[in-house]
């Protein structure tokens, strides 16, 4: 695949710059690509005229332009967090308004409600610490639930012996297997919707038949989660606000 030419559309006042890329046969459509960065592909079959490619994209033009909104709102959140009242947090896909207590007589204590994180601590500092442990203990509270629902189609798990699931903070993977069957996932991933978490723990599981990323591998995969590609796209899109800390 190589890159032909970068050119523009316009949407409203706002013109969008994108970059074409011929795919050899069999290749056969036009697929608009908006990325995490903002930035905008295009994959085009090689006889595609660039005036049909033109036209593609411009009719695609909302599309692309509520796409990239998205990625404009996500560039708020990258800030760094401080841990303060109203600062806004993750927990299985939705936001919550984060807010400090004063130390609960029976300890520090973090609880959910009503849209708030709510965290009972007598010294600020210790929040992002009090609330680590709260996000540990969620991860691991729901990939087991997870687990239980999703073994029953996983033919090739021991029902009656079922891999243990381990929590590492891991600054750029969401999971992994090893050659003896350990399972690490992070645990920022219960930040994210329940779909997305899925998508992680299947293919975590997937390795303790195909330990490989080859072809078997994404059959096995695709034969349990047919839309595994648009789960990881979804996931890859938020990933540097997940793993923010």
């Amino acid at each position: 695949m190589s890159k032909v030419r970068t050119n523009r559309i316009c949407y409203g006042e706002e013109a969008i710059s994108y970059q074409v890329f011929v795919k050899p046969r069999p290749h056969r459509k036009i697929a608009i690509h908006v990325h995490p960065d903002g930035s905008v592909s295009v994959d085009v079959p090689e006889d595609a005229s660039a005036e049909k490619v033109q036209g593609s994209v411009q009719r695609r033009a909302r599309w692309i332009f509520r796409q990239l909104e998205e990625v404009r709102k996500r560039q708020v959140w990258k800030q760094p967090r401080n841990y303060v009242s109203g600062e806004g947090h993750f927990y299985r896909g939705k936001t919550y308004v984060l807010q400090i207590r004063e130390q609960n007589p029976k300890g520090p204590k973090v609880k959910l409600s009503r849209g708030r994180i709510h965290v009972h601590c007598g010294n600020e500092g210790s929040v992002k610490k009090h609330l680590e442990n709260w996000y540990r203990e969620k991860a691991q509270e729901v990939l087991q639930q997870r687990l239980q629902i999703w073994k029953k189609y996983l033919p090739w798990l021991d029902q009656s012996n079922l891999p243990e699931i381990h929590l590492r903070k891991m600054s750029k993977r969401w999971g992994s297997c090893s050659t003896n069957g350990g399972i690490l996932i992070n645990p920022h991933l219960v930040k994210a919707p329940t779909k997305l978490i899925d998508y992680v723990l299947v293919h975590e599981l997937c390795h303790l038949k195909e330990l490989n990323h080859g072809t078997a591998f994404y059959q096995l995969l695709k034969s349990v989660l047919p839309e595994w590609q648009k789960r990881r796209y979804e996931l890859d899109a938020m990933s540097e606000l997940y793993l923010n800390e």
